[in-house]
């Protein structure tokens, strides 16, 4: 994952993080199938909830944990490199499409 860290002020500092869309969607993926194993559906046995099930129920919840994850991650990384960078604030997560659908 990239970052850009921007001075904005004589004691602010902005970071600009990009989490690839590949790293996200298996995040997601993989989150799912954990809670696939604990949840019980009715109609289907645990661990065999087919994913587009699981997504449809879940989905919402899960995506903004591993958003929520990722950016954590990721700004723990930030301020671990850079010197003398102390996070304050919460991170205010913006989602930029990339091929030109709106989403």
């Amino acid at each position: 994952m990239a970052y850009q860290l921007e001075e904005t002020g004589d004691l602010t500092r902005t970071a600009s993080v990009n989490i690839p869309a590949d790293e996200y969607e298996a995040g997601v993926a993989r989150e799912l199938r954990k809670l696939s194993k604990r949840v019980k559906i009715r109609g289907f046995r645990k661990g065999k909830i087919p994913m587009n099930v699981m997504r449809q129920r879940y989905g919402d919840a899960i995506q903004q944990e591993v958003i929520e994850t990722l950016v954590r991650d990721q700004v723990n990384t930030i301020v671990d490199e850079a010197q003398r960078v102390l996070h304050i604030s919460r991170p205010e997560v913006t989602a930029i499409p990339t091929n030109g659908t709106g989403g």
